[in-house]
């Protein structure tokens, strides 16, 4: 018989997937210097007659064909670095018009769309890879992800069984689906072959562990099983085939908690928002005091923009002793930002920062807050001292400090704290635009503007940063020829 509250499903899945699935779809902070709060947007400039504002650098035509190839690809490496995944695939493709026949840039593209889990475009943008001539083998077996990732096992199947079976990646693949399909011996044997690559073992012995855990309970049932599999999935990040098991499972077993739960979880990683706030609600009417339960909850309804429900659902499961709490806190700040309460937001920050002050990007929301939404200097001023004190060697920290000491209107401390920062990172962006605020904050504005167009040319295209530093140029490009037309 199936014991009942066993605990050993949902602090696996949090500690296995719950950072790196969760903190992807939901944009789980740490908050980093090139998002305080500010989405960038596309860069207009504004052109007043007898001006010349800032322009977005066209690629140099006179380059070799090489050069602007080598180019577009590192610029198209940094932009998907940075997360900036549209100007990147621009890149790519570029990169691919540029030096037509390369499968690097479209390889690239392929990979964009499996991360951010739009398996028909990823699909084709693969095929053209083998539509190009090249038999590459990456390209064939990330043809068989996509349809693992649309659910289409027997497509996924027949991509595999077509790559060299002696590569340990084939074989994970094989016997994850086998072991999908109830073939259980066949799947336990083929995922025993690996042994090379320590990434995929791991994946492999987590299948591997849930037959372990299993044959600890006698005369368990199949269900039980397939809930460990399940969570395996999950691990792996194969969320379509775990949601299909897990509703299998449902429909012979509809008590089952424990399923309910990680059915959720599975399609929050699937983007499916609403369909996990339907299984998170089933598996709260059978314990509504479970905090995982609750935490998920609060999560789905965030996707779906359902605020207020988001924020009653995470704060019980605090109040429940959710772990790790941080997660929990982190995400009713960005709610009470959505919801413009700005006071309990920021609160919420510095309750992130009494949990965890180890890195120094968590200071910088909620110093934003301060200065930009609330109007309150001096608390920005004391949260950037606690953020040099804990970061003593950042530049981050000195940054964050000197603009503080800006809008306190203490520019000596300003400058020197800026001086700091910059001898520490001297291609940080952000302190450049602290620098330009500095001297129109000072009245120089000619001074302003070459911070902000240093600004804006170490970070363009890729954060709110030179967004901002273009609008603050612009604007004070926009005074000088005002100036100058009344004076004429």
């Amino acid at each position: 018989m199936l014991k009942k509250n066993k605990k050993w499903i949902l602090p696996a899945i949090l500690i296995v997937g719950f950072g790196l699935n969760l903190a992807y779809i939901f944009k789980i902070p740490p908050f980093r210097d090139n998002d305080a709060g500010i989405q960038i947007q596309t860069f207009r400039v504004a052109q007043p007659q007898n001006t010349k504002p800032i322009q977005t650098p066209l690629i140099n035509t006179s380059k070799s064909v090489y050069e602007s190839y080598n180019s577009l690809m590192k610029e198209g490496n940094t932009l998907n670095s940075k997360g900036r995944f549209a100007f990147a695939i621009n890149s790519y493709r570029k990169a691919a018009n540029t030096m037509p026949g390369s499968i690097d840039p479209v390889m690239k593209i392929g990979t964009i769309y499996l991360t951010q889990k739009d398996p028909a475009k990823a699909r084709e943008t693969f095929e053209e890879v083998l539509h190009m001539g090249s038999n590459d083998f990456e390209a064939k077996l990330n043809i068989g992800r996509t349809y693992l990732m649309e659910g289409n096992i027997g497509e996924a199947s027949k991509s595999f069984e077509q790559l060299d079976p002696k590569e340990e990646i084939v074989a994970y693949y094989e016997g994850i689906i086998a072991i999908y399909l109830g073939e259980y011996e066949k799947g336990k044997t083929l995922l025993a072959t690996i042994n090379t690559d320590a990434k995929l073992k791991g994946k492999a012995q987590g299948f591997l562990n849930a037959f372990a855990e299993f044959s600890k309970f006698e005369g368990g049932q199949i269900s039980h099983l397939k809930t460990l599999i399940a969570k395996a999935l999950i691990s792996a990040e194969e969320n379509t085939m775990a949601t299909q098991l897990l509703s299998d499972v449902i429909k012979s077993k509809k008590d089952y908690r424990d399923a309910w739960i990680l059915l959720g979880y599975a399609y929050l990683n699937n983007n499916n928002a609403s369909d996990a706030s339907q299984a998170l609600e089933e598996a709260k009417k059978l314990d509504p005091a479970k905090a995982e339960t609750l935490f998920f909850l609060g999560l789905s309804y965030f996707a779906e923009n359902k605020i207020d429900n988001a924020i009653v659902h995470l704060e019980a499961a605090i109040q429940k002793g959710f772990e790790p709490k941080i997660q929990a806190h982190q995400k009713l700040a960005e709610l009470y930002f959505l919801k413009k309460d700005y006071e309990k937001s920021a609160k919420a920050y510095e309750t992130v920062l009494g949990i965890n002050s180890g890195n120094v990007d968590y200071f910088v929301r909620p110093i934003w807050i301060y200065i930009e939404k609330l109007n309150n200097p001096k608390a920005a001023l004391e949260l950037a001292k606690l953020a040099l004190k804990a970061h003593p060697n950042s530049a981050m920290a000195y940054n964050l400090l000197g603009w503080a000491n800006i809008v306190n209107k203490d520019y000596k401390s300003a400058k020197q704290n800026l001086d700091k920062a910059l001898a520490l990172a001297p291609s940080m962006s952000a302190i450049y635009l602290n620098f330009g605020q500095l001297y129109e904050e000072m009245e120089y504005p000619l001074t302003a503007k070459d911070y902000y167009k240093k600004a804006f040319t170490l970070d363009k295209n890729t954060t709110s940063i030179a967004t901002t530093a273009a609008e603050k140029y612009n604007k004070l490009e926009k005074k000088t020829y005002q100036a100058n037309s009344f004076n004429r």
